[in-house]
């Protein structure tokens, strides 16, 4: 190392040296909790500096032996000398059944000093087996009046009452399950009285006898769902969304018919994703079923600006027609477009919404249907085919459109130049090249597309 590099180590030295504890232990608080433990050989400053941190990251990941996170976790705690924690964060998998009590004094510990935002991630090694132990919440979360965020990544169990409040300052509840209660969840829900965001993450299975799970919260303005139904499990309206003040939404999900919602007046985004191969429906009605769930679910949302609806919603084609609701909201359009479904699945979504202002239209995962493929549908009624009267939104305030993933297929240039020539107040056309796109030619094929607005400008990215 040269003396200039030294200069410049020993000035970052003294820069750090200068700050103020309080601003050092606000450092070392965004560290994993044994990073900033090892800063304690540093200097004799530095000895003690860690005890006063207001984040605590325990992480015992594999590298690490049960009995040496174990004992580091304790001898932090033990060490910690602030009276208010704002981060309590603990993960780990390795733990055995025995100890889940010392978990438990672990977030005793965390409560008593005042924790706001606290994380478990804790499975036993026994958690795969139908006879496992699950983690045993202490009664004193209930009543913890600093805590506003609270993320379960466990199997848990507490005795929550049926009446009275519980989790006053609670506002953003993230619930993770393999093998969910029922009763435990609606009881989470419902009893807490400042709930703003909740998310719940899941898998299914056959052997979970889980019947319909009332999400009722009257406060909560975001919900975000992401749960996977392992074959087997028939069982439909797992999920019933009672959400008047919700103002954004988003469903993952291997079948929307899992969801029933209430109408939605003050949404302004929703996200929907189904992951499901539209290629492998069969006749068993499955398909028509996942079809009318997700029209039904799209004009219980109605009122929402943003909508984001990935290319597993083609499956809303079938049963569009003339059914969609008029989307008055409306701002900004995500669709995923394939070579059948194209203008079955964006011609309704233009005319039902008269006030857009921004259409993306993704081509990424574009299905190559036959009609040897969708042995139920009649084929023909897929047809690529644009409509004979543009939208009223086109002509009259559509201002932005973003095109991603474009290859070379006709129906894609085709609608290209379809809203090139058809929008009539546009400002600005995106478009981006999937990567296998012979980007040269496709440029100056769309430079030469009429343009239906003189102020429209073609950017490629």
């Amino acid at each position: 190392m040269n003396q200039k590099n030294v200069d410049k180590d020993n000035a970052r030295g003294d820069i750090t040296s200068r700050l103020p504890d309080h601003l050092l232990c606000r450092i070392l608080s965004c560290l994993p909790t044994e990073d900033a433990v090892r800063t304690c050989i540093l200097s004799s400053r530095w000895r003690d500096l860690w005890t006063s941190i207001h984040g605590l990251y325990f992480d015992g990941g594999n590298e690490k032996s049960r009995s040496w996170f174990l004992n580091f976790v304790e001898r932090v705690l033990g060490l910690c000398q602030l009276k208010d924690i704002h981060n309590f964060h603990l993960r780990s998998s390795t733990l055995r059944e025995k100890d889940f009590s010392r978990v438990s004094e672990w977030i005793c510990f965390a409560i008593q000093r005042n924790v706001r935002h606290l994380f478990l991630d804790v499975y036993s090694t026994s958690n795969f087996t139908r006879h496992k132990r699950i983690l045993e919440l202490p009664q004193s979360i209930l009543t913890c009046e600093t805590l506003v965020e609270l993320k379960l990544c466990s199997d848990i169990v507490i005795d929550i009452p049926g009446s009275g409040i519980c989790f006053p300052s609670l506002k953003i509840l993230h619930f993770g399950f393999c093998h969910p209660d029922r009763g435990l969840m609606q009881k989470f829900f419902s009893s807490c009285p400042t709930l703003e965001e909740l998310t719940i993450e899941g898998i299914l299975h056959p052997r979970d006898n889980v019947q319909t799970i009332n999400i009722i919260v009257q406060t909560l303005k975001r919900l975000s769902i992401s749960v996977f139904v392992m074959q087997g499990y028939v069982s439909e309206r797992i999920f019933e969304i009672r959400t008047p003040n919700l103002e954004y939404l988003s469903i993952i999900a291997n079948s929307l018919a899992y969801f029933v919602l209430d109408e939605i007046p003050f949404l302004k985004k929703a996200f929907v994703l189904v992951e499901f191969n539209v290629l492998r429906r069969n006749s068993s009605g499955i398909f028509e079923n996942d079809a009318r769930s997700a029209l039904e679910l799209v004009k219980r949302i109605k009122s929402m600006k943003i909508l984001s609806l990935p290319d597993s919603m083609t499956v809303l084609s079938f049963v569009l027609n003339n059914n969609l609701p008029t989307f008055s909201n409306l701002i900004s359009l995500e669709l995923h477009i394939d070579s059948c479904f194209g203008w079955k699945l964006l011609t309704p979504f233009l005319k039902s919404s008269p006030s857009l202002k921004v259409l993306n239209l993704d081509f990424s995962k574009a299905h190559k249907l036959t009609p040897n493929t969708l042995q139920d549908i009649v084929f023909e009624d897929l047809v690529c085919v644009e409509p004979e009267c543009a939208p009223h939104c086109l002509s009259s305030c559509v201002e932005v459109i973003e095109i991603t993933n474009l290859k070379r297929e006709d129906y894609e240039l085709e609608m290209v130049r379809y809203l090139l020539e058809n929008s009539k107040v546009l400002e600005k056309f995106s478009v981006g090249f999937a990567e296998d796109a012979p980007e040269d030619n496709l440029r100056k094929e769309i430079l030469m597309f009429p343009r239906g607005s003189k102020t429209c400008n073609i950017e490629f990215c």
